[in-house]
């Protein structure tokens, strides 16, 4: 995960004034070499050139903490929780509950502050009402209910690669859409599940990192027809 956008005059290790910007992603400021060194198992793992910011009404997102020139990945990022294409929202809870074990604490943490569908959770609540006293649809039902929560994130957030699978991008997912957006993610031929999130203008320090979210569903469709897709 990015770092989050932070006060750049203090160190980030010892909070004294910083100042010693990281060169490589301009991200976190150190008061010297030496916490720098400290902090760098911590930050390697994060350093790339955007922070993770609160955008008003948008939610969080991706800002540039440096100018970024159009070709440059600004991430490398392998899929956390991969379904297959065909299988149904309701029938995943399960296997993405099992997924989401095996993630690590920071990984289980950024994967509860995504945002996810309400809807879904408020129609698994009725599920429960209405399987009666039949006992096989009760059980499943509260199945669904045990798992409404991170099957509403996954499918609000689920990118489709070429493999025919659904993939789980926890950086990925933080960037807002946009019918102008200024980067765009494309999955190895080797490894559909591994995404390079690219520039494909220059961007500004201090700007949003936006992708469209349609762009191979929806660029052919018409205006209507792109903005259903988009509240759904």
């Amino acid at each position: 995960m990015p770092e989050p956008h932070s006060n750049l005059s203090i160190c980030r290790l010892c909070s004294s004034a910083g100042g010693k910007l990281c060169s490589k992603c301009n991200a976190v400021s150190y008061c010297g070499v030496g916490c720098q060194k400290e902090d760098w198992s911590r930050h390697k793992g994060k350093c790339v050139p955007v922070v993770v910011r609160e955008l008003g009404n948008e939610g969080r997102g991706l800002v540039a903490s440096k100018d970024i020139k159009m070709g440059d990945i600004i991430i490398k990022e392998t899929a956390v929780i991969a379904l297959p294409d065909d299988i149904g929202m309701w029938e995943a809870g399960e296997e993405i509950g099992k997924q989401v074990e095996k993630l690590n604490k920071e990984q289980k943490e950024e994967f509860d502050k995504l945002t996810y569908k309400q809807k879904l959770i408020s129609i698994s609540s009725s599920f429960i009402q209405t399987a009666g006293h039949d006992t096989e649809k009760l059980k499943k039902a509260k199945l669904v209910e045990k798992n409404a929560k991170i099957t509403a994130i996954f499918f609000n957030n689920d990118i489709a690669t070429e493999d025919g699978y659904k993939c789980l991008f926890p950086n990925l997912a933080l960037t807002n859409h946009s019918c102008s957006p200024n980067s765009s993610w494309t999955g190895k031929v080797d490894n559909p599940q591994h995404l390079e999130l690219k520039a494909v203008r220059d961007i500004k320090e201090g700007e949003e990192v936006t992708v469209n979210y349609i762009i191979v569903e929806g660029r052919f469709s018409k205006r209507d027809t792109r903005q259903a897709r988009l509240k759904e």
